[in-house]
């Protein structure tokens, strides 16, 4: 990422990293949310002229650019069946720039395991790398230790 960055955040909730992190180096961030409760809290407190929060089921509609450099899913890909992850990565390739990246986190888990809103589980890096070399050429994972005894 960097100040000539245009970046899409899928699944931003309260908008703390858009504005926290994205926003000190991107020119503009689209971050969407289903929860208009979520975005309501992210205008509410983390709002910056080079953020635009959507309230926006991702699945059903389309992105609110045609392109971007990067695109963020940080801890959302579970959230969504496999139909509607594919959709949405689909999308996320189409929309990537030639030098674009696509970026986030996923837990890794099995289906016991698995957290009460996610609808998909991944349990191992090669399982998630599976997916995502469906859409992107180059896919690197990296598994990070579980901080205080929780996700992988």
């Amino acid at each position: 990422m960097n100040n000539d960055s245009v970046v899409l955040n899928i699944g931003c909730g309260d908008g703390f990293y858009d504005s926290l992190f994205y926003s000190e180096v991107a020119k503009h961030i689209d971050a969407v949310d289903i929860d208009k409760s979520a975005i309501r809290f992210a205008l509410n407190n983390n709002s910056s002229e080079k953020i635009q929060f959507h309230e926006l089921d991702i699945i059903g509609n389309e992105l609110p650019k045609k392109s971007y450099n990067v695109v963020v899913m940080d801890g959302s890909i579970g959230h969504f069946n496999f139909e509607e992850i594919s959709n949405i990565l689909l999308k996320v390739k189409n929309a990537l720039s030639h030098t674009g990246i696509f970026v986030g986190s996923e837990e890794i888990s099995t289906e016991d395991e698995m957290p009460y809103d996610h609808f998909q589980a991944f349990p191992s890096l090669l399982h998630l790398k599976k997916l995502l070399k469906n859409y992107f050429t180059f896919v690197q994972v990296k598994e990070i230790s579980p901080i205080k005894g929780r996700y992988r």
